[in-house]
């Protein structure tokens, strides 16, 4: 070295040989890198978990709403088919769409003709 601190320019830098020092020095900081990213990961997924349950929480809360609005529509779908069905009119549609009839009446069923392929 010059009397200053800084090398002179006549020496080369020649590579250091591969040396079992400099595998283990290697090794070292890449167990080193990968604990760091372990610990990394582990407090990421810590600080994430709230935020990840809050977000599946109102996922299901929202289902939840929406199968009761469904449960509900249904109900008071149900209620007003009640209430027609306690009607004459009600009962009357009712026994038709069950196929009965009345004494004097001659039911007609009638079927729809398949349409017949076309010739060429």
């Amino acid at each position: 070295m010059s009397t200053y601190g800084v090398r002179s320019s006549s020496k080369s830098r020649r590579r250091r040989g591969l040396t079992w020092e400099r595998v283990g020095f290697a090794f070292a900081r890449l167990a080193l890198a990968a604990v760091g990213l372990s610990l990394t990961l582990l407090i990421a997924s810590k600080l994430s978990h709230p935020y990840l349950l809050h977000w599946s929480e109102n996922r299901s809360v929202a289902e939840d709403r929406q199968r009761r609005d469904s449960l509900l529509a249904d109900n008071e779908r149900l209620k007003r088919r009640r209430i027609h069905l306690k009607t004459p009119a009600g009962e009357i549609a009712q026994s038709r769409s069950l196929g009965y009839h009345f004494p004097d009446e001659h039911p007609v069923r009638v079927q729809e003709q398949a349409p017949a392929p076309a010739t060429p």
